[in-house]
């Protein structure tokens, strides 16, 4: 019987944060989602992009973009609006030159924001805003099929709302869902051609990217994994990410209410580990993590292998409470620990 419990649940393993960014400006649930920007041309000036979606001060104080060098240190802030969930696609093509697509979902107004990265200056500057149908808009990932570029956008009452980006100043509709219940993490798996929604207190669903998939069962989203008694995801799933090594892909998702992660090989839909990030003797453990972001290839001398970043809810140090911040764990750790499971 405990044989059969712990093949159920997989294995259990603790990462350890290598660095941790400057804290949110603000105290509260402040800070929530990252996106990572890769410089081809200089790896080592990469930028983490995270949203900054409430002050919790009176009178209210702005909100908006944070971005962070990789060695946690903010770099700028973007006031404006409310965003919570944010990602990106590089390789659009505008007037004969490519640019990074980085998106944010605005809680407050239900809007899209589309941003552009200066890759001289490293600074973010909002190009337009998009509404949307969604109540309650949440969540946002991204996705690249069939040279297409899309998002996903996820609302609080189960929404969801996939549209093409046909330029810089049109996007278009192209399918909706409705999920039962409070949803918002998301992420596509573009090498799959799926994409992941997790509706927070009943299981990780998924459907195909193409729209062009519009009928059969194929069309309407999938349960890839339910909360169940001995399973490995809870109540509280949150943010969504994609590890990939070599020929193998993985969905991590963060279970916030328990603190931890639950890994899954995307070829089998097979739980296969579960994992937590503890703390060193300078820097906290991560509880609570809204979002999650991995990038799966070098970035500079400082992580060659990749980076895994998470969203921390208490950032203590000492005895000190600081504002919440993000930790940076090297994607080595990751890894090393699936390799001693996988073999």
């Amino acid at each position: 019987m405990i044989q059969l419990l712990l093949l159920m649940m997989g294995m259990n393993f603790v990462l350890l944060p290598d660095l941790e960014t400057d804290p949110s400006p603000y105290p509260g649930d402040s800070i929530d989602d990252v996106a990572i920007w890769y410089d081809p041309a200089r790896p080592e000036k990469s930028v983490v992009i995270a949203t900054l979606k409430a002050s919790n001060q009176k009178p209210v104080l702005p909100t908006g973009l944070l971005t962070y060098d990789l060695k946690g240190n903010q770099l700028q802030f973007l006031p404006g609006g409310t965003p919570n969930n944010i990602d990106l696609r590089p390789g659009f093509e505008v007037l004969g030159s490519t640019i990074s697509l980085i998106v944010a979902s605005h809680w407050y107004t239900g809007e899209v924001g589309l941003y552009h990265i200066d890759s001289g200056t490293r600074n973010i500057s909002l190009i337009r805003l998009f509404d949307t149908g969604v109540d309650k808009l949440r969540g946002l990932c991204m996705a690249k099929q069939g040279g297409q570029f899309y998002y996903f956008a996820v609302g609080g009452t189960g929404d969801v709302e996939q549209y093409r980006v046909v330029s810089l100043d049109e996007v278009v509709l192209e399918r909706h869902w409705k999920l039962d219940s409070e949803a918002e993490g998301c992420v596509a798996d573009d090498i799959g051609g799926r994409v992941y929604i997790a509706e927070e207190n009943t299981g990780i669903w998924s459907v195909p990217i193409d729209p062009r998939i519009d009928s059969g069962k194929e069309s309407t989203p999938m349960l890839f994994d339910k909360i169940r008694l001995f399973g490995p995801l809870k109540k509280g799933i949150e943010g969504l990410a994609i590890l990939t090594h070599e020929t193998n892909r993985y969905l991590v998702a963060s279970v916030q209410d328990k603190n931890r992660f639950a890994i899954y090989d995307l070829d089998d839909k097979s739980h296969i580990a579960t994992f937590h990030i503890g703390a060193t003797n300078d820097i906290d453990r991560v509880t609570d993590t809204d979002g999650i972001e991995i990038f799966n290839s070098p970035l500079g001398d400082q992580f060659p292998n990749g980076l895994v970043v998470v969203h921390d809810d208490q950032n203590q140090q000492r005895e000190l409470e600081l504002n919440q911040n993000f930790k940076f764990v090297s994607r080595d750790q990751l890894l090393d620990a699936l390799g001693d499971i996988t073999q």
